[in-house]
């Protein structure tokens, strides 16, 4: 009886071990297909983030109280380069 379970457990090791590779290669497959996904869509997210935040601080900005203000003019500019900056490199050439 007792020769009976060694090849019972050898064979439970080998199955279990099948049965580990293949949920490890499943799993890193279903790790590669997550993140191609996230590389696609990732830069299209940034882009439009930043550009609903850049509306905002030209709306800020652009109020009469604060067009005379260096600093926030400063801020503005600052908004434009960010802005052109995100739609240059947001897709790869």
């Amino acid at each position: 009886m007792y020769s009976e379970q060694i090849p019972k457990m050898t064979e439970n090791n080998i199955t279990t071990t099948v049965n580990f590779i293949q949920t490890s290669k499943s799993l890193s497959d279903n790790l590669n297909f997550i993140s191609q996904n996230i590389l696609i869509y990732l830069p299209l997210i940034f882009l439009i983030f930043g550009l609903i935040g850049f509306i905002g601080n030209v709306f800020t900005y652009l109020q009469s109280q604060l067009r005379s203000n260096t600093c926030c003019i400063y801020s503005l500019c600052g908004s434009f380069i960010d802005i052109i900056n995100l739609c240059i490199n947001s897709f790869p050439t």
